[in-house]
């Protein structure tokens, strides 16, 4: 309304009526919704005789649930006693997902998919989750010297065109992962973050953290790595690697074969 009267329109017509409303919720006087489903007893029971990884979020194509779930059969096949829980409302275009969900062999074994929860449910009386494995503060990760060892868990991740996880990622798509996790928010495409940041002249003069990008024979950004050093740059293709790059672009540390041609470097 302020700014309205600072800044009347030019027109001689009743002013128009403003008015707001609440976005979101309260959560100081939101009450817990409670109640318990008659299957409940079934799932608890087979959270307290295993390990569990709880997965949370809608199902969606991006999220990669069946990724998830492929690696938890590989885990059941050899012998891992271990249950996979997902909590998530059922999103778009997921039929096959939904269905393997709930007609899996494990189903209510040791995959449980929860597509419409309370708090009740969700608290499960006394029962604690804690991660015991390696992890990275976000307080900590301040500066490039710290970027190896955001990078360096996602080595041998298999390459997945659209992934940003470590059960399937691209080239972009491990670049902006990696550089989230230092507070900096990159586009998703190689082509569209080779027009962020400054270029580095000489392969001489690269940082630790600098993005190579290279192109294809029509000159279009098609790939992304971060550099290492002058001398290696670690990239997802075919899986996350490591590999050496000289002037002329990426020499595949296994084969010894040129894999991509050298566009430009920029520092972020």
């Amino acid at each position: 309304k302020s700014f309205y009267k600072q800044n009347p329109p030019n027109r001689s017509e009743q002013d128009p009526a403003i008015r707001s409303f609440h976005l979101g919720a309260d959560l100081e006087k939101t009450l817990l919704s409670i109640g318990l489903p008659t299957s409940s007893g079934q799932m608890l029971s087979a959270m307290q005789e295993r390990l569990s990884l709880l997965m949370v979020g809608t199902i969606e194509p991006r999220d990669d649930y069946l990724q998830a779930l492929a690696v938890f059969e590989l885990l059941w096949q050899r012998g891992l006693d271990i249950n996979l829980v997902v909590v998530g409302m059922r999103g778009w275009l997921v039929d096959g997902c939904i269905d393997q969900l709930e007609n899996h062999p494990q189903s209510m074994r040791k995959l449980f998919w929860l597509d419409s929860v309370n708090d009740e449910y969700l608290q499960i009386g006394s029962h604690k989750f804690e991660y015991k494995g390696k992890s990275i503060g976000f307080e900590k990760l301040t500066t490039k010297e710290q970027l190896f060892n955001i990078a360096e868990p996602y080595l041998n991740t298999a390459y997945l065109w659209g992934g940003k996880s470590i059960f399937g990622i691209d080239c972009s798509g491990f670049v902006q992962q990696v550089y989230k996790m230092l507070g900096i928010v990159l586009p998703r495409d190689a082509y569209q973050q080779v027009t962020i940041g400054e270029s580095v002249g000489f392969l001489e003069e690269v940082q630790l953290g600098d993005l190579a990008f290279f192109d294809n024979a029509e000159g279009r950004i098609t790939h992304v790595g971060i550099m290492l050093n002058p001398q290696e740059i670690i990239h997802a293709s075919g899986k996350v690697r490591i590999d050496n790059i000289d002037n002329m672009g990426i020499v595949n540390s296994d084969t010894e074969l040129r894999t991509h041609q050298l566009r430009i470097i920029k520092r972020i």
